[in-house]
């Protein structure tokens, strides 16, 4: 008797602890289901101006509740806690325009640039004159070892650094082929025996179209805009872009992203070659990727390989990327491009007299207005890309046709850049109902220089006049169009609230943002200017669970200080990933 009764106390004993065991599972899988956040200023970038709420509660990778820590307490008793412990938390930083693969190839080669480029893993210093950056040139080749090894730089621009010529380059390389990549990434200086290596020659040449005809010179090595994207860089890419070094460069790139807060990317302008689809999954979409990437077409490639029939070739590139949880090709938008590079000078003004060199256009008027014709009655979001007011003029001017003829065709419109843009353009953008993508560093870095070239004083000075915009009441989004300026959103936000150049000079003060215009150009309203504002940009409940967790708040902190901020941590679709 004894004996029984021992062997069932010993089956309830098991029993209890199996049934306690499988209780504590449970518990533990029910707290795993969700996280709050809280103990800090929660900024949600979705009404007033620093509208702030006490916690935020995350079921996987969306925000379920939005409100007070005793609610939050109450609803969600086994939540997993996230302690802000004073910090601020905002939505996830996002960037919509940056080129990944530009700058995944000019970051990783050696930097000799007007301003300073600080990555990962060093500190590109600036040269500033033609004898600093022939001192640098110097010192890169000295490294390599052997004597014909292929030598590339980024960075060089001929106002801050000199005119180079292909004799210039000979004298300096000695032998060795070498190449040099403009600040724009839109031309490249090459040496008779770079020129060699990959093969260019008249005779080849002259199968392009005269557009790319007339953007190459063999004798001076100089390829511009279509010369350089559609007959130097195919014979470059197997160079610059294999496999190794473009993974490098993407990883790299990652990192410098998650540094400054970043949680969402978006090129405009995308053409992916189908060989680096696979090198674009594997790094962008890896599980520890903590970023969304997205891309939109540009039309230009696409026009001339497919005419009238692009939108059908559009789809096929939407299935680069299908159902993929990171990487995703947007549908039913587009990108046109008009002018050409800012920072190479050569958008297109309406005065002759303020051109900085040889105006050029990426897409001809006449191509434009084909291009409007036909995504204009499709359901397509336009992204027209300008610099000069010239550009910016016939784009907006195409707009307004489109919208007298077709009054029920798809009214969504970003005009991206609108670099030099004028009072009469901006109020025209307000009445089509459009928003602007913006770039206010190209202000901070050219705008003194540009000053003293032919582009004057008086339109330097007003580069990117997003003060004019926040005063009409249009959305804007701040991009850095990576490697055109660096990927750091607090900075941007602080170029447009400030209007301070390198040299430290204020240009134009009654040009400046609001310290809350510029935080929501990089949090909502750079969501709004891709159309992803429904799914991004504020803490609101049903958005992505992307958050980016700053050391103080920019607020508190004011508009001077915004790009000090240091960035503590991000949150990616619910998942925290502390900055090292």
């Amino acid at each position: 008797m004894f004996y029984r009764l021992c062997y069932f106390l010993l089956l309830f004993f098991c029993f209890s602890c199996h049934s306690g065991q499988q209780q504590e599972l449970k518990e533990k899988a029910y707290e795993s289901r969700f996280k709050i956040f809280h103990g800090g200023d929660i900024l949600t970038m979705d009404g007033d101006i620093g509208k702030q709420v006490e916690a935020v509660v995350v079921e996987g990778d969306s925000i379920i509740f939005v409100g007070s820590i005793r609610k939050a307490m109450e609803r969600f008793p086994v939540a997993d806690d996230y302690n802000l412990e004073g910090k601020t938390m905002m939505p996830g930083f996002i960037e919509p325009e940056l080129h990944p693969f530009l700058g995944a190839l000019c970051l990783s080669m050696p930097i000799i640039a007007p301003e300073d480029w600080e990555l990962p893993d060093r500190l590109w210093t600036a040269a500033r004159d033609p004898q600093a950056y022939r001192k640098r040139l110097q010192q890169e080749l000295k490294l390599l070892k052997h004597p014909k090894a292929l030598f590339f730089s980024w960075g060089y621009h001929p106002l801050f650094h000199g005119r180079l010529t292909i004799h210039s380059l000979d004298s300096i390389a000695k032998g060795r082929p070498m190449g040099i990549w403009h600040r724009s990434t839109q031309e490249f200086l090459l040496n008779q025996e770079m020129m060699d290596i990959l093969g260019t020659s008249a005779s080849e040449l002259k199968s392009f179209p005269r557009e790319v005809q007339d953007q190459v010179d063999l004798a001076a090595g100089v390829f511009k805009e279509k010369g350089a994207l559609i007959y130097l860089l195919p014979k470059i890419f197997p160079i610059l872009a294999a496999d190794n070094r473009l993974r490098a460069g993407l990883e790299q790139l990652i990192e410098l992203l998650h540094a400054k807060g970043i949680t969402t990317i978006c090129e405009t302008g995308s053409m992916i070659r189908p060989q680096n689809v696979a090198v674009y999954l594997e790094i962008l979409g890896s599980d520890d990727s903590p970023l969304n990437s997205f891309f939109i077409p540009g039309s230009g490639t696409f026009y001339h390989q497919y005419g009238a029939a692009i939108i059908d070739s559009l789809e096929l590139k939407i299935e680069q990327f299908p159902d993929h949880p990171k990487i995703k090709v947007l549908e039913n938008q587009i990108s046109i491009r008009g002018d050409g590079a800012f920072i190479s000078g050569n958008f297109v003004m309406k005065n002759p007299r303020l051109q900085m060199a040889k105006p050029i256009w990426l897409q001809k008027p006449e191509e434009i207005t084909t291009l409007m014709d036909i995504f204009w009655e499709e359901p397509y979001r336009i992204h027209y890309h300008a610099d000069g007011d010239q550009a910016i003029h016939l784009g907006l001017e195409k707009v307004m046709q489109k919208r007298k003829q077709i009054p029920s065709g798809f009214q969504a419109f970003t005009l991206v850049n609108f670099t030099c843009a004028e009072f009469e353009e901006i109020e025209t953008v307000r009445d089509l109902g459009g928003m602007i993508n913006a770039n206010p560093y190209l202000l901070t870095a050219f705008g003194e220089t540009f000053s003293k070239a032919a582009l004057g004083v008086v339109r330097s000075h007003a580069i990117c006049p997003l003060g004019m915009v926040e005063k009409l009441g249009i959305p804007f989004g701040l991009h850095s169009g990576l490697p055109v300026a660096p990927a750091d959103p607090l900075f941007l936000a602080w170029c447009s609230a400030n209007r301070q150049s390198m040299e430290g000079n204020v240009l134009r003060q009654d040009l400046e943002v609001s310290l809350d215009a510029a935080l929501k150009g990089i949090t909502i309203n750079a969501a709004k200017v891709i159309g992803l504002e429904e799914r991004l940009g504020s803490i609101t409940v049903g958005k992505e669970a992307s958050f980016t967790i700053l050391n103080q708040n920019p607020y508190v902190v004011g508009k001077e200080k915004l790009k000090d901020i240091e960035v503590s941590a991000t949150v990616y679709k619910g998942r925290i990933f502390p900055v090292k």
